[in-house]
């Protein structure tokens, strides 16, 4: 299994709104998505202001199968413009970055 997580700042001031918008995305991929299972952490300690987009994928391969959906999916773009308009939510601090979930039993 692989997870992938992108870390967010939440800008000043934006906190409710931001934490909604990060749980609506995070189940609409849930709803519609058939590769991903998306959840969404808070940092409680460190950069407060954090939050993370965390997605489970069977494979790489499953995940360039999301990548293609929501490159093609009008809600998934209607989710990103929002946060355009809003100005800005969320800000980006990292890259994605991909970790390989290790079988305890193997």
């Amino acid at each position: 299994m692989i997870r992938t997580m992108r870390s967010f700042e939440i800008q000043p001031g934006k906190d409710a709104e931001a934490l909604d918008y990060a749980k609506r995305a995070a189940r609409y991929m849930n709803e519609k998505s058939h590769n991903e299972k998306m959840e969404v952490w808070l940092n409680l300690s460190g950069s407060v202001r954090q939050l993370h987009f965390i997605g489970y994928y069977e494979s790489l391969s499953s995940f360039d199968t999301q990548m293609t959906w929501m490159a093609k999916d009008s809600g998934f773009a209607a989710l990103t413009q929002e946060v355009d308009e809003k100005g800005s939510l969320i800000r980006q601090t990292d890259r994605r970055e991909f970790f390989q979930v290790l079988d305890l039993d193997s």
